[in-house]
C-alpha cells in the first residue's frame, strides 16, 4: 500500500459526503417504489460505508496528530531512531481502512509504531472486532453453518471478498480451540467438546 495524502482540515468530509448521497437517494423517485426490505438493505449497505469512512477519518486525524519522537525503545530496550511514515491496512467490521503512522526502526530489529500500540492494532490484517464476529458465528454451530451465517447480508459487508473463508477458518481455529481448552479445564471431566 502506498501512503496517501488526506485532508487533515476535514477528515470526516468523505463520510459526510456519503451520508448526503444516501439522503439524496432516499429522497429520490426510485426509493419511493422500494419495499421496506429493499430500503433496509440499501441503508444497511450505505450506512456501513458511512461508518467505514468515519473510522477512516478518525484514523487520518490520529495520524496527522501523531507526535514525532527522537527515538523509540521496545521491550528489549533497543533504541530505534530511523523514522518513516508507513501505511498498513486494517480489515474492520465496517470494511478495509488504512492506518498511516510513524514507524521507528533500527538495523536488524523490527520497526515499532507507537500509534499501533495506542490503537491496540493486531499484527494481522483483521481487526479484533471482525475476529469477534467470526468467533461468535463459529461458536454458534458447525463450520458450514457459521460459514453460511457469515454470508448473510448483515455480515457480508464486514468481510472482504476472498478473505471470508480463510479468516473464518483462522478465527474458528483460534477461538474454538481456546474455548474448548477453557471449557475442558473449567469442568470436571471436560465438557466432551475438547479434542
Amino acid at each position: 500500500m502506498e501512503a496517501r495524502a488526506f485532508g487533515v482540515d476535514e477528515p470526516f468530509a468523505a463520510a459526510g459526503g456519503k451520508f448526503d448521497e444516501l439522503v439524496t437517494q432516499l429522497r429520490g423517485e426510485e426509493s419511493q417504489h422500494m419495499t421496506h426490505s429493499e430500503l433496509e438493505s440499501l441503508i444497511s449497505k450505505e450506512g456501513r460505508e458511512i461508518q467505514r469512512r468515519l473510522l477512516q477519518g478518525h484514523l487520518d486525524l490520529r495520524a496527522a496528530g501523531e507526535t514525532v519522537q527522537a527515538s523509540v525503545r521496545g521491550e528489549e530496550d533497543i533504541e530505534r531512531t530511523h523514522r518513516r511514515r508507513r501505511v498498513r491496512g486494517l480489515m474492520t467490521v465496517f470494511g478495509l481502512v488504512t492506518v498511516l503512522r510513524i514507524s521507528y526502526g533500527a538495523r536488524r530489529h523490527q520497526s515499532l509504531s507507537p500509534l499501533d500500540v495506542s490503537l491496540n492494532l493486531p499484527e494481522e490484517l483483521h481487526s479484533h472486532g471482525l475476529r469477534r464476529v467470526a468467533a461468535v458465528e463459529a461458536a454458534r454451530g458447525s463450520f458450514d453453518g457459521a460459514n453460511a451465517d457469515l454470508d448473510r447480508p448483515r455480515l457480508a459487508n464486514m468481510i472482504a471478498p476472498g478473505l471470508c473463508v480463510g479468516q473464518f477458518e483462522r478465527c474458528r481455529g483460534d477461538s474454538s480451540s481456546r474455548w474448548r481448552r477453557g471449557c475442558a479445564e473449567s469442568q470436571p471431566g471436560g465438557c466432551g467438546l475438547a479434542r
